[in-house]
């Protein structure tokens, strides 16, 4: 198997149809698809999107955490399925499971990027970096992507 370009980093929690339909926009609009990966942290007591599994693309996975961390802990999660034992792609994005991607050829831009902190334009708060993508490398040399809640302004 290829490794994947960009390893695209989310958390879900009780909107499995969401989740779902976010991942396939993302697969449907990159042009290679097949060099995606995702990573989708769940909490434990959250069955309905734990069964979501089944009806995401190749190469998205569920991931999980041993607690509920909830908002507040959304830098737990991340920090988990960042770590080099978890993702392959040279990129990291964090994504939402309410995010939509309208972008034809998304991958390709970030893959030909020089390295730094990416800002893609979100339609709604364009103040905000509420997508970051980043090096891969800045977190396996770091350890961690974020130390609060606020990831986003954290890398920005």
């Amino acid at each position: 198997m290829t490794a994947p370009h960009i390893s695209l980093t989310f958390t879900s929690r009780g909107r499995p149809d969401d989740l779902a339909e976010a991942l396939w926009g993302l697969w449907g609009l990159a042009e290679e698809p097949t060099r995606l990966e995702a990573i989708i942290a769940v909490d434990p007591d959250d069955e309905a999107t734990q069964q979501v599994g089944e009806r995401l693309p190749d190469g998205a996975r569920l991931w999980v955490a041993p607690e509920r961390y909830g908002y507040n802990g959304l830098h737990h999660y991340l920090n988990q399925i960042t770590r080099p034992s978890m993702v392959r792609g040279r990129w990291l994005m964090w994504f939402n499971d309410d995010m939509r991607m309208r972008t034809p050829g998304w991958d390709t831009v970030i893959r030909n990027s020089p390295q730094g902190v990416l800002w893609p334009r979100a339609n709604h708060v364009p103040h905000a970096n509420v997508c970051p993508i980043w090096p891969r490398a800045w977190t396996d040399a770091t350890g961690y992507v974020s130390a609060n809640m606020h990831l986003d302004t954290w890398l920005q």
